[in-house]
Parts: structure tokens; C-alpha cells; sequence
């Protein structure tokens, strides 16, 4: 079946009806096909693959790539071919597309803190006779730096840290500490006026345990039940000290709701 230049085959894939398509080049196009998909065929689910494309003729089919920005391109570079300098719109990374002529100049300044290792600058171009382009990058230093820090409560506030770094830059504190800090924000502003977020990196935050179902709480003792609560907020099982005390406890309430 064909819609608006697409072709699209039904059939099915162990024992599952299935649609394939090739959608194109281009968000716009997948994002098209997969509509039609939903509409059309009532796709509950889509797997979307052969997005990664390359402008390195050196990097091949099969080789693997580790990214360090995410980019579109929806425009084959092959079209400013004959243009001595193309500069492109609104990256926030500054970048070459396949050699300097096609640049990306970046933003001025970082806006999040995923940017927070960007080095902005501005590019100066000299264009001389046909094929004779020089860019040169100058950099671009803001009052207060926009960056992110990391490190125990107690790392953080010692003067030997920050004495000489600039206390007045934007920053992302993330804290490992394991307990959580009393009145954090403030105590941190005192020496870091510009917070601008605070967050922790610790064995509890980083545990992805899952929350058991309805059915399998019915099943579980509160003991049980407040074991696993426990090992979820810490990212720990409970000693066997702890253990006796909650038991105890929970042996005494039940015995006053009697």
C-alpha cells in the first residue's frame, strides 16, 4: 500500500502483525510515516532504525561511533558545493560540517548545563582568492561561567576547594554524600551565591529498583514490605540490629490494633 509516495508492507513476524516502511531521509518524513503508521495500520508499537548517518568517509558500515552531541542534518552538504563559506544556523556547539568551510558557529554563550564543557567563541573568517578561507576562533570568557561541581558536602565547603575558583559562576552542586545535607541550599550559598541547582549522585539515587505490583504487596509480610522500602531509599539491606528493631516494632503496633 502507498500513501503519499511511501510504501508500506504488511505481513507478520512471529506470530505478530507487522508494517515495514522506509520513510525517507529526514525528522519530517519519519515522523509522517510513523502518524500514517498509527492511523493507517494501528500500530501499538514502532522501532525506528537506520538513523545514524555519516559525513566521514572514513567511518564506514559496521563501525562503531561514540557521539558527543546530537545533531540533525536534513540537507545533503553536497548542495553547498559551490559556495566558498557556508556558516549554519543555531547549533549550540560549535562544529564542521566534513571540513571547516561549512561551519556551525555555536551560541555565545552555554544555556544548559549539558554545555556546561563547551568553549564558546566567535569565528572570524578571511576569505581570500577562490579556495583561500582562514577561520580564526576567539573566545568568548562571560563574567560568571555557567559549570557544574562535584563532590562530598564536606569537599565543597573546605577552603582549600574553592579559594581559587570563582564562587561567583553559575553552578550544578551534585553532592555524594550518602545522607542527605540539613538546609543544604543555604549552607552551600553562603560560599556559592549563584546556585542555580543541587542534586545528589549516591548509591540511592542512582538504585533502580522497581516497585512491586499490587498483587505481590498482598502476599508479603510488613516486615517484608518495609525491608524492601528500605533497601529502596538505600540501596542497602538492613542489619540485622535494624531488622530486630522493626520487628519489634511492628509486633508492638500490631498488638495495640488488637
Amino acid at each position: 500500500r502507498v500513501v503519499a509516495g511511501v510504501e508500506y508492507n504488511e505481513g507478520t513476524l512471529a506470530g505478530h502483525e507487522v508494517v515495514i516502511a522506509r520513510s525517507g531521509v529526514g525528522k519530517v518524513n519519519a515522523a509522517i510515516c510513523t502518524q500514517n503508521m498509527i492511523t493507517l495500520f494501528g500500530a501499538e508499537v514502532i522501532i525506528n532504525t537506520g538513523i545514524a548517518g555519516s559525513l566521514n568517509p572514513a567511518i564506514d558500515i559496521g563501525d562503531i561511533v561514540l557521539s558527543t552531541d546530537v545533531v540533525h542534518h536534513d540537507v545533503d552538504a553536497a548542495v553547498f558545493d559551490a559556495f566558498d563559506y557556508v556558516a549554519l544556523g543555531h547549533i549550540h556547539n560549535r562544529q564542521n560540517i566534513g571540513n571547516s568551510r561549512i561551519h556551525y558557529c555555536g551560541t555565545p554563550l552555554k544555556y544548559s548545563f549539558s554545555e556546561a564543557t563547551h568553549e564558546k567563541s566567535v569565528t572570524v573568517i578571511t576569505l581570500g582568492a577562490k579556495g583561500d578561507l582562514h577561520l580564526q576562533l576567539r573566545p568568548l570568557v562571560p563574567k560568571h561561567d555557567l559549570r557544574e561541581i562535584r563532590g562530598r558536602f564536606a569537599e565543597l565547603t573546605d577552603p582549600a576547594f574553592y579559594t581559587h575558583t570563582n564562587c561567583d559562576d553559575y553552578l550544578h552542586v551534585v553532592l555524594t554524600d550518602e545522607q542527605d545535607i540539613p538546609e543544604v541550599a543555604g549552607r552551600l550559598r553562603d560560599i556559592y551565591p549563584n546556585i542555580l541547582h543541587i542534586s545528589y549522585d549516591n548509591t540511592r539515587t542512582r538504585i533502580g529498583g522497581m516497585v512491586a505490583d499490587a498483587a505481590d504487596v498482598a502476599y508479603k509480610t510488613d516486615l517484608e514490605l518495609f525491608e524492601e522500602l528500605f533497601e529502596q531509599i538505600n540501596g542497602r539491606a538492613m542489619s540485622d540490629e535494624q531488622r530486630g528493631c522493626v520487628e519489634n516494632l511492628i509486633e508492638a503496633i500490631q498488638e495495640e490494633l488488637a
